[in-house]
């Protein structure tokens, strides 16, 4: 009897234990559950108004619509999305949002200002639509920004000089825009940039040589402009480049012998420009991953054009096109075989249009005054393609006589991540929701709960009996 009385002791201390635990975490977890969801239906009325849906719809569940703690994470949502196809200012009320992705809505209008209370986002990609005015300077409050996406507008004005605080940005993204002014000094803040497309806008003024500082930079594409001056000396810091593109510009000066130092570097477009002097045929000549060379259209530039050797081992496919139409460049038939260096059973280099026209002078060919240069220069091994060969059936691989546009050209350079379809699995059960595991064990405290208090009844029946 004595250990009975002691046994049900145990179990009232338990109940009380566990009981008292279990009312207490469902208190605080339907006190938790309801303060979100009051946050989300904030949010979730913002979107629902944007996208002319009904107040009290869950937006989390929505397709492109992905939640994280109950809140909204990310915005993908393409074509014609929004209601009267205008972003509002009070798009600021989602400051958890970390993605905001309306491409190809038809959006009009500008950029609020207020975009810059959303202190969170990391990527904005806003292309392919009919935006107007000018890019807000309170996107220099967006300091965890990496993504800036807004080509293919209606953009005015000047780069702002506060896009210098977006030092964790690695792409951004401007061109075919209407875009003015220079190009902003404090662009040599963005240490982490690795793309620049600023290509077929209306940017005037010399390249800033605060561009010295971009060492990760990979890609810079600034063509069809009115960029004056010369190409900056500081360009021999860029390291990490693989791509410079600065044709249909106004550029004069030198082509710079720090160019010797871009180990890395696939391909450079300087046609249409002012460029005068004699091209650094050494220091070319040691950029063994050069695959494009275009000089074409620069009345003044002369020279010779450099021997380029390259690495059969590190490359699918081997080629170097060297246009240069229109200049002061050009070789004659003896010069021919100096064009490919490497083993190759098979290669074709072209000759000058006119051998008459040319006269060599202290080891360096020009042409005779009057004359221009000789087109192509093209030498190409026979390769197999595989699987893996990156160029293989490319289209940025076009000859610049059928490219319409560079920028097109070049996508796979842009290493543009799929937005669409990016996060669709991982997030799903952020969009539906899922249950939390304190749901699991408040279900098993309740379990033990019942049978706690089923066993005291027992044991009370049985004490009663005897």
């Amino acid at each position: 009897m004595k250990n009975i009385f002691w046994f049900l002791n145990f179990i009232l201390i338990i109940e009380s234990i566990y009981g008292n635990d279990n009312i207490k975490k469902n208190e605080n977890r339907n006190n938790s559950e309801k303060f979100n969801v009051d946050r989300t239906n904030g949010e979730c009325k913002f979107m629902n108004k944007l996208m002319n849906k009904e107040e009290s719809n869950d937006c989390c569940g929505d397709f492109g619509i992905y939640c994280l703690d109950n809140h909204i994470d990310e915005i993908y949502v393409p074509r014609n999305c929004i209601e009267n196809n205008t972003l509002p200012s009070s798009v600021g009320s989602m400051p958890y949002l970390t993605v905001l992705s309306l491409k190809e809505c038809e959006l009009i209008g500008e950029i609020p200002k207020d975009i810059g209370t959303l202190q969170n986002l990391k990527e904005i990609d806003l292309h392919y639509n009919n935006i107007t005015g000018s890019i807000p300077t309170s996107i220099g409050n967006l300091t965890k920004l990496e993504r800036l996406e807004l080509e293919n507008n209606k953009i005015s004005g000047s780069i702002p000089k506060e896009i210098g605080n977006l030092t964790n940005l690695k792409d951004l993204i401007l061109y075919n825009n209407n875009l003015k002014g220079k190009i902003p000094t404090t662009i040599g803040n963005m240490q982490s940039l690795k793309n620049l497309y600023l290509s077929d806008n209306e940017l005037r003024g010399s390249i800033p040589s605060e561009i010295k500082n971009l060492t990760n930079i990979e890609v810079i594409h600034i063509s069809n402009n009115k960029l004056s001056g010369s190409i900056p000396s500081e360009i021999g810091y860029l390291t990490n480049l693989e791509m410079i593109v600065l044709d249909n510009n106004t550029l004069t000066g030198t082509i710079p012998s720090s160019i010797e130092n871009l180990t890395k570097l696939e391909r450079i477009y300087l046609t249409s420009n002012n460029l005068d002097g004699e091209i650094p045929t050494k220091e070319l000549g040691k950029l063994n991953k050069m695959i494009r060379i275009y000089l074409d259209d620069n009345p003044k530039l002369y020279g010779r054009f450099p021997k380029i050797n390259f690495n059969v081992n590190n490359q699918f496919k081997l080629g170097i096109e060297c246009n240069i139409t229109n200049t002061n460049i050009c070789y004659d038939e003896k010069d021919k075989d100096s064009r490919c260096t490497y083993p190759t059973v098979h290669y074709d280099c072209s000759n000058c249009q006119n051998y008459n026209i040319s006269t060599v002078v202290d080891d360096i060919c020009r042409c005779n005054e009057g004359y221009s240069g000789a087109g192509y220069i093209e030498c190409y091994t026979e390769i197999p393609k595989t699987n893996e060969d990156p160029d293989e059936e490319d289209p940025d691989e076009e000859d610049p006589d059928e490219e319409e546009n560079p920028n097109e050209k070049e996508n796979e350079d842009q290493k543009k991540p799929d937005t669409e379809n990016q996060n669709n699995e991982g997030n799903q059960e952020n969009s539906t929701g899922t249950v939390p595991d304190n749901d699991l064990n408040s279900g098993a405290f309740k379990k033990l709960y019942n049978f706690i208090n089923i066993a005291f009844i027992i044991l009370t029946i049985i004490i009663l009996k005897i």
